[in-house]
C-alpha cells in the first residue's frame, strides 16, 4: 500500500482497504500463484461446513485485531495491552475448560450441573479505571 497516498485517510479506511488485500485478495492469490499445488482442488474438495467455519473463525481474529488497536488507541498502550492480554489469557483458560468440561490443574472432568454458573467480576481498580473516564480523556486528545 503506498503510505505517502493514504496519510488523509482514516485509520478506518486505511485498516479496511489493507485488511480486504491482507486478509481476502493476496493469501488464495499466492497460495494459487506460487506455493500451494492444486490450491483450487483443495478448495473445490473442501466441504462447506469447513469453509464456513474456516471463514467465520478469520473473521473473529479479524474483529479481535480491531478491538484490540481500538483499546490500545483509547486506553494507552500500557493500560490497553494489560487490560487486553490478561482478558486473552483469562478466557483463553476458560474457555476450553468449559468446553471440554474439565479442570485444568487436574485434569478430570467437572460436570457443570446447571445450577452451577461462571460469572466475571472485574476488580476494583478496573471498575475505577473504566469509570474516571480514562478512554474518553484519550479521545479528546
Amino acid at each position: 500500500m503506498p503510505y505517502k497516498k493514504v496519510k488523509g485517510w482514516s485509520w478506518e479506511s486505511f485498516w479496511i482497504i489493507g485488511g480486504l488485500f491482507s486478509w481476502l485478495v493476496v493469501p488464495p492469490l499466492a497460495a494459487y500463484l506460487t506455493t500451494i499445488p492444486g490450491f483450487m482442488d483443495i478448495i473445490r474438495g473442501s466441504s462447506s461446513s469447513v469453509l464456513v467455519s474456516t471463514f467465520v473463525m478469520g473473521l473473529l481474529w479479524g474483529i479481535g485485531g480491531l478491538t484490540y488497536g481500538l483499546g490500545v488507541r483509547y486506553l494507552g498502550v500500557s493500560l490497553g495491552s494489560s487490560i487486553i492480554l490478561g482478558l486473552c489469557s483469562f478466557f483463553g483458560a476458560l474457555v476450553p475448560a468449559v468446553y471440554y468440561y474439565f479442570n485444568p490443574k487436574t485434569g478430570k472432568e467437572v460436570p457443570i450441573t446447571p445450577r452451577r454458573v461462571l460469572v466475571f467480576r472485574p476488580s476494583n481498580i478496573m471498575k475505577d479505571r473504566i469509570n474516571s473516564g480514562l478512554g474518553r480523556r484519550k479521545a479528546a486528545e
